[in-house]
């Protein structure tokens, strides 16, 4: 997969911290191994002109699939899955998705219904927070 995206869209390194930013919006995830990644910039780089996520983190176990958001959850949930449909359907690794809103709405059934097929359709294990969050691979 990683040999089909444009170089001007990726870059690879074993740093311990890959931070992601965008309108207020931060995550940073955490190499506590300092394995070699991939951070990919997908929405307006990779994929022009259609609804995919912000970015993606590719390490050699797991696909991290990144959508920094206002408050409209359900469309950051389409955005992840028509990005998985288009770029990471074939991986072998673990996918996890996350999505980092303005404010973690109440969970309703659309969002229930998409965490599910998320789980279920792509093994794809969902984390919703809102503005700065930090986690470890």
């Amino acid at each position: 997969m990683l040999d089909k995206i444009n170089a001007r869209c990726k870059e690879t390194d074993s740093r311990s911290k890959f931070v992601f930013r965008e309108n207020g919006r931060k995550l940073t995830l955490i190499n506590s191994s300092n394995e070699e990644s991939t951070m990919i910039k997908i929405d307006g780089c990779h994929i022009q002109n259609s609804k995919a996520c912000d970015f993606m983190l590719v390490t050699p176990n797991y696909d991290f699939y990144i959508e920094l958001k206002g408050q409209d959850v359900n469309k950051a949930l389409e955005q992840v899955i028509e990005t998985i449909e288009v770029v990471g359907k074939t991986t072998k690794n673990s996918r996890k998705a996350y999505v980092i809103c303005s404010k973690v709405p109440k969970t309703d059934t659309s969002i229930q219904m998409k965490k599910k097929t998320l789980k279920h359709r792509y093994a794809c294990d969902l984390e919703i927070a809102s503005n700065q969050r930090e986690y470890k691979y």
